[in-house]
């Protein structure tokens, strides 16, 4: 068997990188098929807890009931426990495309990004795994290390970006992470980026939006699965809660590590997270689970119809809040987050206009459209386009891409659930 050697030179060039602020990524593509040595299970466990990962499994059961914690599941209880959230989300037996290749996983090594790695394979989904190592705990380097040791073991590719920000924020990691994933979806041709989002960080979003002021839809975030231009996003723990992840990890001993950036109150979401969601989550979770259901259904319904054909989105005309609704989202999966002042604007410009230079909004009597912005010459086919009923602002674009007569077709063949044809 032939296994790609890890480089350790990463240690000595990430400083440089950081010194720069130059944003680069490294790839370990371990091979697989690997016969590895079985090792013995208490060893195992002394090299994680030198290496700063822990499996904090029980000795005891009541060591457990002191603590509060609800009685240990037993195994039988546990898989009945999978088999129900399977039977829930049926993300395994329907997902919403046909594809042969492996979807990417953000890990970071952490309590739920930990337990979905496990859960994934327990399931014999096919994925990859991507890290990005902020540089800002002396955890880091541990973490990294361990994902590199989880790819090797598996037999999966590994990405690694190193990611220092001049000072640390939030929004900041967030835009650096995101952007590094995207990445890797375009250019090893992903389909779907998994994510380890579950009920807690929903809830925290919730309260987050609710106290910034906002509608249902911006504060039911994180839901199950999300398009995106090119890609999926799927979030399989979103309705776990983190105490029944914990009861997962622990009950198969996997160890994982804990980000104590997270008991930092100083960063508001931590603040959200201690004082409010965490002690409402522990008296509620039922009721909140049934609650993220009901405003999904209802958040379904604030939402236009939406349909496409290539990257061009339509959808009938309805109130100027529905219709915002509508082009905010695509404009989200065309890589565009609107602002509040945009959003103001193209309700001013009654829905005609170009957002970031990106993407061209247009109407005609009937319906909406969302496309990508091209400016080009049409010529003569300007005149058939009108004929149409394809609007000003995206015919570049469909133009462009031979999509005419096809949108043409689907505009006069559409049926909608409002009965609306």
């Amino acid at each position: 068997m032939i296994i790609t050697t890890i480089p350790y030179w990463h240690k000595f060039l990430s400083p440089f990188f950081n010194r720069f602020k130059v944003e680069s990524y490294t790839i370990w593509k371990i091979r697989k098929g690997l016969n590895l040595e079985k090792e013995n299970p208490n060893k195992r466990e002394e090299k994680n807890r030198k290496r700063g990962f822990i499996s904090p499994f029980p000795s005891d059961f009541e060591k457990v009931e002191e603590r509060g914690r609800e009685p240990w599941l037993s195994k039988s209880n546990l898989e009945k426990k999978l088999l129900l959230s399977l039977e829930n989300s049926s993300s395994l037996f329907s997902l919403p495309f046909q594809s042969p290749a492996p979807a990417l996983l953000a890990f970071s090594g952490g309590i739920d990004s930990s337990a979905l790695f496990h859960w994934l394979n327990l399931h014999k989904f096919p994925f990859d795994i991507a890290l990005v190592n902020y540089k800002t705990r002396r955890e880091s380097d541990k973490e990294m290390e361990r994902a590199l040791q989880l790819g090797k073991m598996y037999g999966k590719r590994v990405y690694v970006t190193f990611c220092k920000l001049p000072k640390f924020s939030e929004n900041g990691a967030r835009r650096c992470r995101y952007r590094f994933f995207y990445r890797l979806m375009e250019e090893y041709k992903y389909q779907t980026l998994i994510l380890a989002h579950q009920l807690n960080d929903r809830l925290e979003w919730f309260l987050m939006e609710l106290g910034k002021g906002a509608g249902v839809v911006e504060m039911v975030a994180m839901e199950e699965w999300e398009k995106r231009e090119r890609f999926w996003i799927w979030r399989p723990f979103a309705f776990w809660s983190r105490r029944e992840i914990l009861e997962y990890l622990h009950h198969y001993k996997i160890p994982y590590s804990v980000d104590t950036t997270n008991q930092d109150l100083n960063f508001h979401r931590n603040f959200i997270r201690h004082t409010f969601a965490d002690k409402f989550l522990s008296l509620y979770e039922k009721g909140v689970k049934k609650s993220f259901h009901y405003l999904e259904r209802d958040k379904s319904e604030l939402l236009p119809e939406i349909k496409e054909i290539g990257k061009v989105y339509f959808f009938p005309i309805g109130t100027p809040w529905k219709n915002l609704r509508g082009v905010d989202r695509i404009a989200k999966r065309l890589g565009v987050i609107m602002s509040a002042s945009q959003r103001r604007e193209i309700l001013r410009q009654g829905f005609k206009g170009v957002i970031s230079g990106k993407v061209a909004v247009d109407h005609n009597a009937k319906l909406i459209f969302v496309a990508p912005f091209v400016k080009i010459s049409l010529g003569k086919i300007r005149e058939k386009c009108r004929q149409l009923g394809i609007p000003p602002k995206i015919r570049g674009y469909v133009v462009k891409e031979n999509l005419c007569d096809m949108l043409s077709t689907a505009i006069s063949t559409a049926v909608w659930k409002s009965g609306r044809s």
